[in-house]
């Protein structure tokens, strides 16, 4: 079997990591005290002409996360579990490894149809985004690894918010 990263990590948390970067030095650029570094600190080069090349696929990223997440919601709407009955559900069957044993069958089959629901569209969104950085120019692991440098260098955060704000 050959070896396929695991791209919803990656890609489905960069916008809340680089929204929090961004925000963390809007903040702290506007007169509020600076929050300390992390002591390890991914310093990266990263040219101009590249750091555009991601804050073009950070925004198409963004949208893709946006349909996601709105396909989500949607799929949650047209079932008969809540939103919270699912994460509750999620949250104890990834822990336990196991339904929780108080479900009814018709709860467990509900849930069992929305997982199955929720995989495709994570499915879809992976590789659309994987489709997306790439099509920007750059690799999924170098897109990956400038989320996390900006998520850790506010010099590099500073560019990446200048480059977005000028666009």
């Amino acid at each position: 079997m050959m070896y396929r990263p695991n791209y919803r990590r990656i890609l489905l948390t960069v916008v809340a990591l680089i929204s929090i970067s961004a925000t963390t030095y809007a903040q702290s650029s506007s007169g509020s005290p600076e929050p300390s570094s992390p002591p390890n600190i991914h310093k990266i080069n990263v040219q101009d002409a590249e750091l555009k090349k991601f804050a073009s696929a950070l925004k198409d990223v963004h949208q893709i996360q946006v349909g996601f997440q709105s396909d989500f919601q949607k799929a949650i709407t047209g079932s008969p579990l809540s939103r919270k009955q699912f994460i509750a559900i999620f949250r104890i069957e990834r822990s336990t490894h196991k339904l929780p044993a108080k479900l009814s069958g018709t709860q467990k089959q509900e849930y069992q149809k929305l997982v199955t629901t929720v995989v495709g569209i994570e499915r879809s969104a992976e590789r659309q985004m994987a489709d997306t950085v790439k099509k920007d120019g750059l690799s999924v692991s170098r897109f990956d690894t400038i989320v996390r440098a900006v998520h850790s260098d506010p010099a590099l955060a500073s560019r990446l918010q200048k480059i977005r704000t000028s666009n």
